[in-house]
């Protein structure tokens, strides 16, 4: 007897070797229901189609593949998982019209936790939503309501503020019509939360050097533990995040070159892989490190806020303004900024500045601070220019009082 052909959607090799495209690739499982797979950069996505018996149908997307994440059964979901959440979807239609926006919220935030990406963007965002909005159906959502939301946030926040919420705020939106087919207005999404003018000019804090060694010294003095974690984001210029999700096993201290193996930020699109960039320290900086962290095992955090607690989101803020206070610093110390602008962010800031002024590439500098070339293009033109003419100058042939030349 001839054996039955295996679907190609329940081969994972298969699936991964197919090229990534926008459109999925669909196998019917009877009854007009469909289950369809889209390659993606990263772990491709299950979809549910129904037909409408008109020559129409309706999409829904029922949750990621197992393509990289053992599966949950609820949102990473095996071949035989997702026939099955296809054929339960396809027999409930019409739930997308009900959907709200705080239903919208939670599913974004679930998507992006098993992304491993920051779902600190959804608190952020829900914190500027009315519970009248939140209780709102997102397909009645019109370009009105969400334009009148912006402009009254404006009123309260920077541009810069309004724009970075809103976008967080259109991509839950987008997020949630990739799932259900009867959301997709972002035609009124677009127009509603039209970005902001003039909100993207770089407002980067560069602290002078010896303000830098004051704040360090001053952080040591707030406690020893803080003092450290100041101490490595002033020499790496890696976001407190990141300085954060530091392991035992990520110091190399060990070596005439001693560095940190530094864990990428939870930024951008798709399924973050945390990956780990090596960040030169000083062995000072990493003999201190060594001492703190000894008797504790390579999985566990480099740094600790004290005994057996490590530094979570925000810690850091009122004991940095404490470090400041210690300083004793002034305006005077920071122009042309001023001393209340002064954040552990600042540190960051100066990093990428002082290597851009002291001539590394700028691809090094990115990679260095895990970052893109086009960012740093894009937040430090003036620095870069003055990095562009000091290379250009050196190469001038000046030709000095030549008596050939003819007098001026």
């Amino acid at each position: 007897m001839a054996r039955a052909k295996a679907s190609e959607l329940a081969i994972k090799a298969k699936r991964l070797a197919w090229a990534v495209s926008k459109k999925p690739r669909f196998e019917s499982l009877g009854d007009g229901i469909s289950l369809g797979y889209r390659r993606n950069q990263g772990a491709g996505t299950w979809i549910a189609r129904k037909s409408d018996g008109r020559g129409g149908s309706r999409q829904e997307r029922v949750g990621l593949a197992d393509d990289y994440q053992a599966a949950d059964g609820e949102h990473v979901m095996t071949f035989a998982q997702a026939q099955a959440r296809a054929l339960s979807v396809a027999a409930a239609p019409g739930r997308s019209r009900s959907v709200t926006l705080g239903a919208a919220l939670q599913g974004y935030e679930a998507d992006l936790r098993i992304r491993n990406a920051d779902v600190a963007n959804v608190a952020r965002l829900r914190g500027h939503l009315s519970p009248e909005l939140l209780d709102m159906p997102i397909a009645k959502l019109t370009a009105r309501d969400l334009s009148r939301w912006r402009d009254e946030l404006a009123g309260k926040r920077q541009p810069s503020t309004v724009n970075r919420v809103s976008t967080a705020l259109k991509a839950a939106l987008n997020f949630m019509a990739g799932r259900e087919q009867g959301l997709a207005n972002a035609e009124e999404w677009d127009r509603g939360l039209k970005a902001l003018p003039d909100a993207s000019v770089p407002r980067n804090v560069v602290v002078p050097d010896n303000v830098i060694r004051k704040i360090v010294d001053a952080s040591y003095r707030v406690s020893e533990p803080f003092g450290l974690l100041v101490e490595v984001a002033e020499i790496t210029g890696a976001r407190y995040s990141q300085i954060a999700g530091l392991r035992v096993q990520d110091l190399q201290g060990d070596t005439t070159a001693p560095r940190l193996m530094m864990p990428s930020a939870k930024k951008g699109r798709g399924v973050k892989k945390v990956r780990h960039r090596p960040v030169p320290i000083a062995s000072s900086l990493a003999r201190r490190l060594a001492a703190h962290a000894s008797g504790r095992e390579g999985e566990e955090p480099l740094l600790l806020k004290h005994a057996r607690s490590s530094w979570r989101r925000s810690d850091h803020t009122r004991l940095f303004a404490r470090a400041i206070r210690f300083a004793e610093l002034t305006d005077e110390d920071v122009r042309p900024i001023k001393l209340e602008d002064v954040t552990m962010y600042a540190l960051r800031h100066s990093s990428i500045t002082r290597q851009l002024l002291r001539g590394t590439p700028v691809r090094v500098v990115a990679v260095h601070h895990d970052t893109s070339v086009q960012m740093i293009e894009r937040n430090y033109s003036a620095m870069l220019a003055d990095h562009a003419d000091a290379i250009a100058r050196s190469a001038l042939l000046d030709m000095g009082e030549a008596d050939h030349l003819p007098n001026q």
